[in-house]
């Protein structure tokens, strides 16, 4: 799993991304995204999804709080998910919002899915080879008990 967005207060206030707001997720692996506060001025935040369409196999929580995980669906289409994150700092009483993007994209699993078709691929001629093998046991056994 991908190290944590950790969210902290830069010095004008706002809220950054350890990641620089640029997220991106495989849809076969790598698919799960958490993040975290860290920065002892933000009290609680909340993802919100911006449109319909939801390429995670759960919502986002309802509630502010001080984590939030999300995974993505096994072979989404690739997307640009638009989402908001509310939160809430000891500097005010008021939320806040920033509108970051999630990229979900199959490349970050296709390099595990041509290894994983690679290793497939070089079993499958391994039991070729040891089937070309007992067929071959069984003609001559055929053979001799003749």
């Amino acid at each position: 799993m991908p190290d944590p967005i950790k969210l902290s207060l830069n010095d004008s206030g706002d809220l950054v991304q350890s990641d620089g707001g640029i997220t991106e997720i495989g849809n076969v692996l790598g698919r799960k995204v958490t993040w975290i506060i860290d920065d002892n001025e933000i009290t609680s935040f909340q993802l919100i999804g911006k449109y319909r369409g939801n390429p995670f196999t759960e919502l986002p929580t309802s509630q502010h709080g001080p984590k939030q995980e999300l995974k993505a669906k096994f072979f989404v289409k690739s997307q640009d998910w638009d989402y908001a994150i509310t939160w809430t700092d000891t500097r005010s009483t008021t939320k806040h919002m920033i509108d970051p993007k999630i990229t979900i994209n199959p490349v970050i699993g296709s390099t595990s899915l041509l290894l994983i078709s690679v290793a497939l691929a070089v079993t499958s001629c391994i039991l070729a080879v040891k089937v070309s093998n007992l067929r071959k046991k069984i003609t001559s056994l055929k053979n001799t008990s003749l």
